[in-house]
């Protein structure tokens, strides 16, 4: 797995969304969520925007939207 790689993104991005609903209170992940979605996620796609890099774009996405959108197979 390179640097800036599809695996890295999404799981780098997957895996740190997933600590923080498992491991902070709700107060915490909620604040975290607006950082997420307004700072990063936008920071993140106008970079990979200017660079041509569509692939990772979507990559993003997909491990922003497993967290938010996707089954959860395990109880809290």
């Amino acid at each position: 797995v390179g640097k800036q790689s599809n695996l890295q993104i999404y799981y780098t991005t997957r895996n740190r969304i997933f600590y923080m609903r498992r491991n902070k209170k709700a107060w915490e992940f909620a604040l975290f969520s607006v950082y997420l979605l307004f700072i990063m996620l936008p920071r993140h796609a106008l970079h990979y925007i200017r660079k041509g890099r569509f692939k990772q774009l979507k990559t993003l996405w997909r491990a922003i939207a497993w967290n938010y959108f996707g089954k959860k197979r395990y109880a809290f």
